[in-house]
């Protein structure tokens, strides 16, 4: 029987013109599971259960009729070991590398990403994120529910006392209907987090700044108002949107919340057609 690998991989990102063909063909061919595909088909995440897969678009003036490796992740017992070990063979760290999660450009063109066994694909496979239809392990709570798409008004809603509430005002849930974990609602397309913090209600973008299209902030590892995404470690305070630890370097969107009549409402522009994307 075959030893385990020292370095197991976990996680191979590609690039290419079709990347819901390739999924496709992953998923039919290898017997991958498509666990998101974006609406525009520009970006899909597959897993076998043990290896994740990303793929998105080519970046401008890349080959369409190509296939571009972009990175892989990999898994290690020692983080600085691995690293100093590819330092001395040509490698080098970018300005993205964090504590946890250790980045290297090879020689080859393209990237490593390292990390050490635990927190990361590993455990967000096993113990799970909502992206896997399980809890965060580390924290008794709801996960993260999706409540239904609420369209903007088009004119102000009434609230008791007032006269009216802001036409950017938007009821997105009944308070009691929030599970601890917080909710992904969206509000005329707009992907938003509203969780409740020691007896308040914020809300932020749900998708991390640094792979919109891969990471939704809900289904990351929450303790109090710190959260961190599945994807990539990035760590953000929900309470007023900074990122507290890269490969982010953009904070969070943050949206102004009140509760009233039983319901959580939350301040958002009113899109127009083609306003809002998750680019």
């Amino acid at each position: 029987m075959n030893e385990q690998p020292r370095h197991p991989v976990r996680e191979i990102s590609f690039r290419t013109a079709d990347p819901n063909g390739l999924a496709d063909t992953l998923e039919k061919l290898l017997g991958f599971t498509k666990l998101r595909s974006a609406e525009d088909l520009s970006t899909s995440i597959l897993t076998d259960g043990y290896l994740q897969i990303g793929i998105t678009g080519l970046r401008e003036g890349e080959n369409d009729s190509t296939v571009v490796l972009d990175h892989i992740g990999i898994l290690t017992d020692d983080l600085d070991e691995t690293l100093t070990s590819l330092v001395a063979e040509g490698w080098s760290e970018p300005a993205n590398s964090t504590p946890a999660t250790r980045f290297v450009d090879g020689p080859p063109g393209w990237q490593l990403e390292i990390r050490e066994r635990g927190w990361g694909y590993d455990d967000v496979i096993r113990a799970g994120t909502q992206l896997y239809e399980l809890t965060p392990a580390d924290e008794a709570r709801d996960a993260a529910i999706q409540l239904p798409d609420v369209a903007a008004p088009a004119t102000p809603s009434p609230r008791s006392g007032d006269a009216a509430i802001d036409p950017i005002s938007v009821r997105v849930a009944d308070v009691d209907s929030i599970p601890r974990g917080g909710a992904r609602v969206e509000v005329a397309g707009i992907p938003i987090f509203v969780v409740p913090i020691e007896g308040n209600f914020y809300a932020v973008q749900d998708e991390c700044p640094h792979m919109p299209r891969f990471g939704r902030i809900s289904e990351g590892q929450r303790t109090g108002r710190l959260l961190e995404c599945p994807i990539h470690r990035s760590r953000f305070d929900l309470v007023d949107g900074h990122v507290l630890e890269p490969p982010a370097t953009e904070g969070l969107q943050c949206f102004a919340v009140e509760v009233h009549d039983g319901g959580v409402w939350v301040n958002t522009p009113v899109p127009v057609q083609g306003e809002h994307s998750d680019a």
